[in-house]
């Protein structure tokens, strides 16, 4: 070539049709054929109804001929994605090629993760083939990832081109195809669903035609891909209400359109967990849609508006459970919010019962559920009772629900969660299990955030003033306490200002101290749930309470006439603290018990004093 014939030799058949490189040569039909360009070639014959097939004859240029083709197995590819070329290399011409050497410049926006070659080697961008000779084709095949977008495009187009050198020059005679062009699409979410096609492009399960373009908080982010709208810290999700199991991931939030001075922090319930709620192929989770389609409404009532546009009101307060209390004639829950400044909005606390259960709940959907009607405000607490709250806070607001405080027998499971389908267990916030019956559970005060696994060793159980106390270990088979147990008598009678109280909470220890000229408890009266501690002298005159207690800071405390019980730990801190345990009359009236089970827990390089009268002398007499 470029001139030559291909000619059958025995013309002693009745058609002929020529094929090149297996495909039909229109109106080639004579023994004869000229070939225009380099290829394989074969005649069909056919005599007396039989047909035969020539074998293949090669022609090739005279000159060089190189060609080299490139493809891609996507015209769109995400970002995160991998996309793969293939570039082919053969040459046409008579005689080998040399040196031949592709170059395949990768476009910015994609990384290079592998490259297999079929002869040859491979060093970035160039791939060395070495010789070929006529008809030779080798491959490369090379797998791409498209790195994350920058910008705010939602797509990006590129174009990718090889290019080949060899010793000898290419004649060019077939045309090359080395460029292939396609679209990276932009997936903020990281869904797999680009966002052209993504009705919620930042899964916050907010659909972006709510969100809108908007730039509220002028961070340089439009609110349908802000995570949070207002840049008040708490995300949209919660802001939302969004019905779904949530996840951590990072947020950005700014100062103005100059995003040089952004913040990105990870913030919990940030996303919708696919994992839990699989998107649909228009990018919403399939729980929040009435349909799979572009335009579909979710089914849930949101609070987007109310909350995500207005900085000034934050709903980020985190509920917890703080004390579980059952009895024959009195059942309730009381959650506070723990936040000090954010408040729990409407309906974000459901309290659910699973009944007759112990263990892992996943999937079951609860035997009863309510939730707060309204927004419970910072440091409050809220009370969901079966009817009656004895001795309740004043100002406590509660909820009767008959159903969700059916807890008894030591057999049920308490959540608080955000969900109250099938995904209650897994959105759950905190955890209470196995209430035993004539029983309140009080959250210790050093547990300041809910726990999603039912921890006894945070809470104290004030039992039934009914269980006899001790008394023979010997063939005795009753049910019997301690004779200084936490009591239920104990809630009923508490102070106004104790954490046992129904609808107060504090957290963290109480400290007996002069503020503002004045000797008081700086964060609420103790009682058997509470970490006490005095940095004063003081007298005090009642029964005291406390799970743990220390006395520190050079203070004598005082105990007159009265009983001082504490559960566990006493510590005197230094030498000249001390604690003193004063009688009044010969009755003896002061006294100081621990009931833990354990080995001593009094520590210190403090005092006890004890002041009694005893008339009994007995050399081997002791106190403490």
């Amino acid at each position: 070539m470029p001139s030559g014939s291909i000619e059958v030799v025995n013309k002693d058949f009745e058609t002929y049709q020529w094929y090149d490189n297996g495909t039909l040569v229109q109106g080639a039909t004579n023994h004869t054929y000229t070939p225009t360009e380099a290829g394989d070639y074969y005649v069909r014959v056919s005599k007396g109804g039989c047909t035969y097939d020539s074998k293949s004859i090669s022609a090739y240029y005279c000159n060089p001929d190189v060609v080299v083709n490139k493809t891609a197995d996507k015209t769109e590819v995400i970002e995160g994605d991998t996309i793969t070329f293939k570039i082919t290399v053969e040459s046409k011409g008579l005689d080998a090629v040399t040196n031949v050497n592709i170059s395949d410049v990768i476009p910015a926006g994609l990384k290079i993760c592998s490259a297999e070659a079929s002869t040859g080697s491979w060093s970035e961008p160039n791939w060395t083939v070495g010789t070929l000779t006529s008809g030779q084709i080798e491959t490369i095949t090379i797998k791409a990832i498209v790195n994350p977008m920058t910008g705010t495009a939602v797509s990006s187009s590129l174009t990718n081109t090889v290019t080949n050198t060899q010793d000898q020059e290419d004649s060019n005679k077939t045309t090359d195809a080395p460029s292939v062009s396609f679209n990276i699409l932009r997936d903020t979410d990281a869904d797999g669903v680009a966002d052209v096609n993504d009705i919620d492009d930042d899964n916050d399960g907010i659909l972006d035609t709510v969100e809108g373009s908007n730039d509220i908080d002028n961070d340089g982010i439009p609110n349908s891909l802000d995570l949070d709208s207002d840049g008040d810290g708490c995300p949209d999700t919660i802001e939302a209400g969004i019905p779904a199991v949530l996840t951590n991931t990072n947020v950005t939030n700014g100062y103005g359109t100059n995003t040089s001075n952004n913040t990105i922090t990870n913030v919990t319930n940030a996303v919708i967990n696919i994992t839990n709620n699989p998107i649909g192929s228009n990018g919403l989770a399939t729980s929040l849609e009435t349909n799979d389609t572009s335009t579909t409404s979710t089914n849930y009532t949101s609070t987007y508006s109310t909350y995500a546009l207005d900085a000034a009101t934050n709903v980020c307060g985190v509920a917890m459970i703080t004390q579980v209390y059952q009895t024959n004639t009195e059942r309730w829950i009381e959650i506070t919010n723990t936040d000090a400044t954010n408040i729990v909005a409407p309906n974000a606390a459901i309290i659910a019962l699973f009944k007759n259960t112990s263990g892992d709940q996943t999937d079951n959907t609860p035997t009863a559920f309510i939730s707060n009607t309204n927004a419970i405000n910072p440091g409050e607490s809220l009370l969901i009772s079966a009817g009656t709250v004895s001795n309740k806070l004043s100002t406590a607001s509660e909820i009767v629900d008959t159903n969700v405080t059916d807890f008894d027998d030591a057999n049920d499971n308490i959540a608080l969660t955000r969900i109250s389908n099938t995904n209650a267990w897994a959105s759950r916030i905190d955890v209470i299990a196995s209430i035993e019956d004539n029983t309140s559970y009080v959250r210790i005060d050093e547990v300041s955030a809910p726990n999603k696994t039912a921890d006894a060793t945070e809470w104290v159980a004030f039992i039934n003033d009914n269980i006899i106390t001790y008394s023979d270990l010997v063939n005795d088979n009753a049910i019997e306490r301690h004779a200084h147990d936490p009591l239920l008598s104990e809630i009923a009678t508490a102070n106004d200002e104790a954490n046992i109280k129904p609808g107060l909470r504090r957290f963290q220890f109480t400290d007996r101290t002069t503020v503002l000229g004045s000797s008081v408890w700086t964060n609420g009266y103790p009682d058997r749930s509470r970490n006490v501690k005095v940095s004063e002298d003081y007298n005090h005159t009642g029964k005291l309470s406390a799970r743990k207690l220390e006395v520190k800071e050079s203070s004598i405390f005082t105990i007159t006439d009265n009983l001082l019980v504490v559960t566990n730990e006493i510590i005197i801190k230094d030498t000249n603290d001390e604690i003193r345990l004063i009688s009044s009359d010969n009755t003896n009236k002061a006294q100081l018990i621990q009931t833990h089970k354990t080995a001593s827990k009094v520590t210190g390089n403090g005092k006890l004093l004890v002041d009694q009268n005893s008339t009994v002398p007995s050399k081997y007499r002791y106190n403490y």
